[in-house]
């Protein structure tokens, strides 16, 4: 089973292999080949760690940038409460002028620590009672 064509090629490499020159070249190109590879194997890690450094500080700016608007929104829902809790202080200190209630410092202490949900049903007890609870 021997194929003529596979006869003739073994036969012309053995005739290469025998030539130093031709060895020779052989050889640089197969280290070509082998460098060009190791390259262009450096060269796609090299990309792909910049793509990887330019998507961290893609994701880190945009990170920032929600957490900026967060922030923002966090602070104006703070500002509304601090506000909608400064206007029921001021609401309670009229009623209870209205009514004759004394305020005192233990009372305005007090006033001054409480959150929406306490200020609201101070007022409702004030309105409904004319007395501090």
């Amino acid at each position: 089973m021997d194929d003529p064509a596979v006869s003739k090629a073994r036969e012309l490499l053995e005739r290469l292999s025998a030539d130093p020159v031709a060895r020779r070249i052989a050889e640089e190109r197969e280290l070509a080949q082998i460098t060009r590879r190791f390259e262009d194997g450096a060269l796609w890690a090299e990309g792909r760690e910049e793509g990887r450094e330019e998507g961290r500080k893609e994701g880190r700016k945009e990170g920032r940038e929600e957490g900026r608007e967060e922030g923002r929104e966090e602070g104006r829902e703070e500002g509304r409460v601090e506000a909608r809790e400064q206007a029921l202080r001021e609401v309670i200190v009229d009623i209870c002028e209205v009514a004759g209630v004394e305020m005192g410092e233990n009372r305005a202490a007090q006033l001054a620590s409480m959150r929406a949900d306490a200020l609201v049903a101070l007022k409702l007890h004030l309105k409904a009672h004319r007395a501090w609870p």
